[in-house]
């Protein structure tokens, strides 16, 4: 079998299994509303054409449901800020929210529908919140998500 590191702290808040699959709580939940109701989809999807500036390294999709053309991001708590303790540091969560936004803007000029499922949506998913535009982003709906970036965000640059 395959090992895994996975935090002590991360098992006790339920926010991984302990498999050390390294998929979240919140990633298995919608991974099995989508197959319980035959929705084919891509996990950990990359597009050649989405790679991260800073790294030049692709950025991975949660899910990429292309029969909607649709992206489902599942974002846990290191998404909306930090505790500042070892990996959970401010630099780790600019990372983590520079990625975000540039994958949120690739998504917006490749014509493709970003839906971004927050942690404490976690245990209320149904299959028709996921399909629906509940979740779904843009630049005028939620605008925090498409800052202007040239300035905050030297790597990310408008076309």
């Amino acid at each position: 079998g395959n090992y895994t590191e996975v935090r002590g702290n991360n098992l006790r808040e339920g926010t991984t299994s302990s498999c050390g699959c390294l998929c979240s709580v919140g990633e298995n939940n919608i991974k099995a509303i989508l197959d319980d109701n035959g929705i084919n989809y891509c996990r950990q999807q990359t597009f050649d054409s989405c790679r991260y500036p800073d790294t030049n390294e692709l950025g991975q999709f949660d899910f990429y449901v292309d029969g909607d053309n649709s992206i489902i991001e599942f974002d846990g708590k290191q998404h909306f800020g930090c505790k500042n303790t070892g990996w959970d540091n401010e630099n780790n969560y600019l990372i983590t929210r520079n990625h975000d936004l540039f994958k949120n803007k690739w998504a917006w000029e490749n014509n493709i529908k970003m839906k971004r499922i927050p942690y404490t949506e976690r245990d209320t998913l149904t299959i028709h919140r996921i399909m629906s535009d509940e979740f779904l982003i843009s630049p005028s709906t939620h605008p925090q998500w498409y800052p202007e970036q040239d300035a905050i965000y030297p790597y990310i640059t408008k076309k």
